[in-house]
């Protein structure tokens, strides 16, 4: 019989979090920008062991990516641009500037689409 997930146990769940080194700021035109990266971990298509029963360790069973968070200020406004292609790194992402108590980003009226962006670069 396998083995069951346990909510109560902290290793249960992924963590989303900000890279703590290297966030860059700078002003370029009277906007200024800083990028941060979000550490997103994930899971991995393995949760088990060789013999199918028991849950590997969480450092086995779940791998960790890095999504460049854009910020920038303009005319007293802070808008951001997330630099990826995976949707559930954006709703991951999403989800750790929701988790603020000072930040809405309900509102996104400068929103785009993949392709458009993707025609871009």
């Amino acid at each position: 019989m396998q083995d069951k997930v346990d909510p109560a146990k902290a290793d249960s769940y992924l963590n989303y979090s900000w890279e703590n080194s290297n966030n860059e700021r700078l002003t370029v035109g009277g906007i200024r920008y800083t990028i941060w990266n979000a550490k997103i971990e994930h899971q991995k298509n393995n949760m088990y062991d060789e013999t199918n029963t028991k849950i590997l360790p969480k450092i086995e069973r779940t791998g960790e990516y890095f999504v460049p968070t854009i910020f920038y200020e303009s005319n007293n406004s802070v808008y951001l641009c997330i630099v990826t292609r995976r949707d559930s790194a954006l709703s991951a992402v999403e989800e750790l500037i929701n988790s603020s108590k000072n930040i809405d980003i309900s509102s996104n009226h400068l929103a785009t689409n993949q392709n458009m962006v993707e025609w871009l670069f």
